[in-house]
């Protein structure tokens, strides 16, 4: 029943089009806005953390876009079965696809760590066509396993492998051994017990090693990636490498904390594009308690 129902939304939504999609998005977005008062005082103080400067007002009107922009990526996302691999791809400008072009000449892979900003589903789609081979990524199961596996094949659809993050890392390694391209999301709250402190706004987060600890495991290089949405419903997917990850006498808590500051910058030049919705300063360490 799931699948039907997903299958007839999403035919919905491609045949909406994007203008279609973009007033659908405005008004699932409100709604979702209005009927979740706890998520939306989330999303409201995950933005003052990051704009203190702003009034409350401003900071309201942020916060209904970034719930605009997460209905459009779900919207999308239904729409995929409907719409060709080419078509995506098209709908992508990799304005710097050298880096990655550059390190995948080496043979030892890439380490693609990016951020639930603008499409990050559809971003990983158009890229295994832009560079010729399937990416692994690493994703998140979901609790409903009818939804897991839609979910799961729509992220297959244009020859991408998957991996649960729990189960992920000898694959990723045997992955990266031949010179494949590993893609993984690095922007939500971390394990506080395993995992590093370093700022982000401003504030401590728990943020992930692992990408830092495989690239020097592997050898793979780590290149942070992430989209942005263009006024005309079209996307720019930017890299920015770390070599900074490879060398051994850099401590992995220096390597995660230059992800953070990239991290920052990207959504910076797009803040309503980014998920406040997620709890990310969930953890503090034990002093900061």
């Amino acid at each position: 029943m799931l699948e039907l129902v997903l299958r007839g939304v999403g035919w919905l939504a491609w045949q909406a089009g994007m203008t279609g999609r973009r007033v659908l998005a405005e008004l699932i977005g409100t709604i979702l806005y209005i009927a979740e008062p706890s998520r939306r005082r989330l999303t409201i103080a995950n933005l003052r953390r990051a704009y203190p400067e702003l009034r409350h007002r401003q900071l309201s009107d942020l916060a209904r876009e970034s719930y605009r922009n997460l209905a459009t990526v779900f919207l999308e996302l239904l729409a995929t079965p409907y719409v060709a691999p080419s078509q995506i791809h098209r709908m992508f400008r990799f304005r710097n696809p050298h880096l990655v072009q550059h390190k995948l000449t080496e043979g030892k892979g890439v380490i693609l760590v990016s951020a639930h900003l603008a499409n990050w589903e559809w971003s990983a789609l158009a890229a295994t066509i832009e560079f010729g081979k399937p990416l692994l990524v690493v994703v998140k199961e979901q609790r409903n396993p009818r939804f897991n596996a839609w979910l799961d094949r729509v992220r297959r659809s244009t020859g991408n492998e998957t991996v649960p993050m729990f189960r992920a890392a000898r694959r990723m390694l045997q992955w990266l051994k031949t010179g494949g391209i590993v893609a993984l999301l690095g922007d939500q709250a971390a394990e506080p017990t395993s995992d590093v402190f370093v700022p982000l706004f401003g504030q401590l987060a728990a943020t992930y090693k692992a990408p830092v600890v495989l690239a020097r495991r592997s050898g793979a290089a780590l290149v942070f990636a992430y989209c942005r949405r263009a006024t005309d419903g079209s996307y720019d997917v930017f890299f920015e490498t770390l070599p900074e990850a490879n060398d051994e006498q850099i401590p992995v808590e220096e390597v995660v904390a230059q992800y953070n500051r990239l991290l920052e910058t990207a959504v910076r030049t797009a803040p309503e594009q980014w998920v406040w919705q997620h709890h990310r300063w969930k953890y503090q360490p034990p002093q900061s308690r």
